[in-house]
């Protein structure tokens, strides 16, 4: 009994041509079919299903032991396994010398390709199997020359009896190999679609192959061709103008380029001319892009020119108007005539969209906004000097630039001697060249024009030192007064290189963000702050002459007063002490390193409250008043610990204020200051508590230190909400005398009096410290007869007590008519009235007798 397991193919050698697309209906039927039929990995089928009619794509298909992996475009990924006996995958591919099926890397000895017809058109691309009985042309099958049109590839299939078929192409038919298959489950790429895979399933039951498609690639939105000159792209433009030359062959006994003849006659077309599309969406890898077929076609479905090359748009500065990067969803396309096209023939005023067809069978048109012109015209190419680094592969299609495209062939040779004196390697088949040795070198550019002639042009290159790359370890400065000076060790070059070719170093330093904002100031660029040097260190770490060093260093010297607590980016060439005229070998080594600059504030200064102003971010002051402006006056300094802040550091102290404001109808009305306009001043002066914005009205105060007074460093605050109080009010301000009280009331008639005395009354600030009537903090103490029995009945010697003779007021009964029937208890207050603006408030009881 045969063991079930599962192999898998991939079949990257294999070959595409012709394309056809399966709609969103066709993966439906098939895998609703296939869910029904199958045991194994029932789940995960189930999962694929859901996942294609959502719209996913397969991004890998990648072997396991015993099945395969399927992975989607969101990264999720579903093994297809057939338990324990799995067998490991099976690689068939295409050697791409001989055309044979290659079998887990054994020839089979049978031919994918055909032999060669008269003119071999469009080989597929020697990967999937695709085209068939083929032209000879077409390296790897890629482009044959004109003439009778090969049939479509043919993928292996597994034989009724469980062996591998390869199709030979020289017989046409199927032929089975001597490797046994004995899988139930496979995946192959769609000989009919490349953006397909085909999941195959072997019914057990009708022992016929069930096939599943599975789009392999993202799907194409829209497309619109853009405009431009000069290898510009004009985002505005509304329409794309290529011109494509060709030519004939009019020599007598034709012409010969690159191994291959061209007799008279012969139709000669050049490579190609480029357009510009944008392609949504924009987030598309360009591997999804270049797996489309996409071409142009008029409004009648004719097909003149097809596209050739999808690449990249890149350019150094951004579209919208250093390296060269990606212009997001902007691609290059390259033009071709397409099979059989006769350019004599063609109306060079039709207008052309681009189009294709997704892995759904959607078909994708953009506007009629490409014009293509045919022109038999010859170009020849023009000489190109170069200036490039050494060191580095440089591409020779790159640096003789797009007039290639004006060319139908071309080829790059070197004279062997000159190339050797550079160390140069040229690699004729990738058309790359790289030199180890700085010096010039020509390469000559042999091509054949659409006139079907020879030519030789020149690429003159410079080859030009490129700094190589050096290494210097990161520095940290920790800010400090005392010590400004740090080192950092140089990695590379050594210092046997450095003594023997560098005679110094120039350095350039930015601040890592480019503008930075410090302390609320925005856009502030590098300035100055730090120094760098080349230092020599002899065994023992001591700075000695270069010329005696084993060491070396880069010593950065720091300001404190200028330099900004922000990170720094450092550049750093090393200065070639014996450079060569034109080949910028000035510059050996070079790198990037960085800087910090770590301000850490509580090495600096400390801001050390006085606890007994500050309840959390609390603060109270009580203030001085002057009598005359009558206005509350304070110093700041006062709410910190006396002492700590020396003249120096008051120095570098600022003060700030939050003024409040109040809207009248539309426009902002603000309170008074507290600080005058110098900010180094700790003065206020508070408007008094009748006033708006004045006493015991809390306002936010910022107390700044600027660390050596550098703008730069990050200042360090005290912030804090401070109202300012009365001494007076809030002290204590209470009557102790025996009688007089609300228990004991004094009591006077027609003939007894009663003496109110100042010491009578508990008067203590805030600090506890007793003052009297008089003292100048207070701006008036009133008694008043607060009811109506006190104003019927009582008389008041003074009504101010800081005029009372011997600091007493007498009370006595009030003559009056007015019979007393029931003695009333009237009530005397006296109110202290400081300069701060508020009052307090003691009452005395007096009991009226008949």
């Amino acid at each position: 009994m045969k063991r079930k397991f599962v192999k898998v193919m991939f079949f990257g050698a294999l070959a595409l041509s012709t394309v056809t697309y399966v709609g969103c209906k066709d993966y439906d039927d098939d895998i609703d079919n296939l869910q029904t039929q199958i045991d194994a990995n029932k789940a995960s089928i189930a999962e694929l299903q859901n996942f294609v009619k959502e719209g996913k794509w397969v991004t890998a298909v990648e072997s396991i032991a015993g099945g395969f992996k399927i992975t989607f475009n969101d990264g999720k990924s579903y093994s297809i396994e057939n338990g324990a006996d799995g067998a490991a995958g099976t690689k068939i591919e295409i050697d791409p010398t001989t055309k044979n099926w290659i079998i887990d890397g054994k020839d089979t000895g049978i031919c994918s390709k055909g032999q060669k017809g008269d003119k071999g058109e469009q080989g597929d691309k020697g990967d999937q199997g695709d085209k068939g009985d083929q032209g000879d042309k077409g390296d790897q099958g890629d482009k044959g020359e004109q003439g009778d049109k090969g049939e479509d590839g043919k993928s292996p299939r597994i034989s009724t009896d469980g062996f591998w078929e390869v199709w030979d192409a020289e017989a046409g038919e199927y032929k089975k190999t001597e490797y046994e298959a004995a899988s139930h489950i496979y995946v192959t790429v769609d000989p009919k679609n490349s953006l397909v895979w085909v999941l195959n399933v072997l019914n057990s039951e009708t022992k016929e192959w069930e096939k599943v498609s599975m789009p392999k690639a993202a799907r194409i939105t829209s497309m619109r061709a853009l405009g431009g000159a000069n290898g510009n792209v004009d985002l505005g433009s509304t329409q794309a103008e290529a011109t494509l030359l060709y030519g004939v062959v009019d020599a007598k006994d034709g012409v010969k380029f690159n191994g291959k003849t061209y007799p008279k006659g012969t139709f000669l077309s050049a490579r190609g001319s480029m357009i510009h599309a944008m392609i949504n969406p924009v987030n598309l890898e360009l591997k999804s892009i270049q797996s489309y077929e996409i071409g142009l076609t008029d409004s009648k479905g004719n097909t003149n020119f097809v596209i050739a090359t999808i690449d990249a748009n890149t350019s150094e500065a951004a579209l919208t108007r250093a390296e060269s990067t990606v212009n997001k969803g902007i691609y290059d396309l390259t033009l071709k005539f397409a099979e059989g096209v006769e350019p004599k023939n063609l109306n060079n005023g039709i207008a052309y969209a681009l189009t294709t067809k997704d892995a759904w069978g959607n078909e994708i048109i953009s506007q009629y906004d490409v014009k293509v012109t045919a022109e038999e015209t010859e170009k020849k190419l023009s000489d190109v000097d170069k200036e490039v680094a050494f060191k580095v592969t440089h591409n020779l299609d790159k640096l003789v630039g797009d007039q290639l495209n004006d060319v139908v062939d071309y080829t790059y040779s070197v004279n062997a001697d000159d190339a050797k004196k550079i160390e140069a390697t040229f690699d004729k088949e990738n058309k790359t060249i790289i030199a180890k040795q700085a010096g010039k070198l020509t390469v000559t550019v042999d091509y054949l024009t659409t006139a079907g002639k020879t030519y030789k042009a020149n690429l003159n290159l410079v080859f030009t030192y490129a700094a190589e790359k050096a290494e210097i370890k990161d520095m940290i400065w920790v800010v400090n007064a005392d010590s400004k000076k740090v080192t950092s060790e140089i990695v590379g070059p050594s210092a046997e290189i450095i003594k023997a070719q560098i005679s110094d170093i120039e350095t350039e330093i930015a601040y890592t963000a480019g503008k930075v904002e410090i302390n609320g100031v925005e856009d502030l660029e590098y300035t100055g702050g730090i120094v760098l040097e080349l230092q020599g260190l002899d065994k023992d770490g001591k700075e000695v002459e270069n010329a005696k060093a084993v060491k070396f260093v880069i010593k950065a010297t720091f300001d404190p007063a200028t330099v900004a607590a922000v990170p720094h980016t450092a550049t750093v060439k090393f200065i070639n002490n014996a450079p060569s005229e034109g080949l910028n070998d000035r510059v050996l080594y070079e790198t990037t390193f960085k800087i910090t600059v770590d301000q850490q504030n509580d090495k600096l200064f400390v801001f050390k409250r006085a606890d007994a102003y500050f309840s959390d971010n609390n603060a109270t002051a009580y203030g001085n008043v002057n009598d005359v402006d009558d206005v509350i006056t304070y110093n700041l300094y006062k709410l910190y610990q006396e002492g700590y802040i020396s003249d120096d550091a008051k120095l570098l102290i600022a003060f700030a204020e939050e003024i409040p404001f109040k809207m009248e109808g539309k426009n902002k009305v603000y309170a008074d200051a507290w600080l005058s306009n110098d900010k180094k001043s700790d003065k206020i002066t508070v408007q008094p508590y009748d006033t708006w914005g004045g006493a015991y009205e809390g306002r936010n105060i910022t107390v700044s230190y600027a660390p050596f007074g550098n703008e730069r460093m990050n200042v360090i605050t005290d912030k804090f909400n401070l109202t300012v109080k009365s001494e007076i009010f809030e002290g204590t301000f209470k009557y102790t005398g025996k009688l007089g009280t609300e228990a004991s009331p004094f009591e006077v008639d027609g003939g007894h009096s009663q003496d109110l005395l100042a010491k009578d009354f508990e008067k203590t600030d805030a600090y506890g410290v007793a003052y009297e009537f008089t003292d100048d903090r207070i701006k008036s103490v009133v008694l008043k007869l607060a009811d109506q029995n006190a104003k019927d009945y009582l008389s008041l010697s003074t009504t101010d007590f800081t005029k009372a003779e011997k600091n007493k007021v007498v009370i006595s009964k009030k003559l009056s008519e007015t019979p007393i029937v029931t003695p009333p208890v009237c009530k005397v207050e006296v109110i202290i009235t400081d300069k701060w603006g508020r009052q307090t408030t003691e009452t005395v009881y007096v009991k009226v007798m008949k």
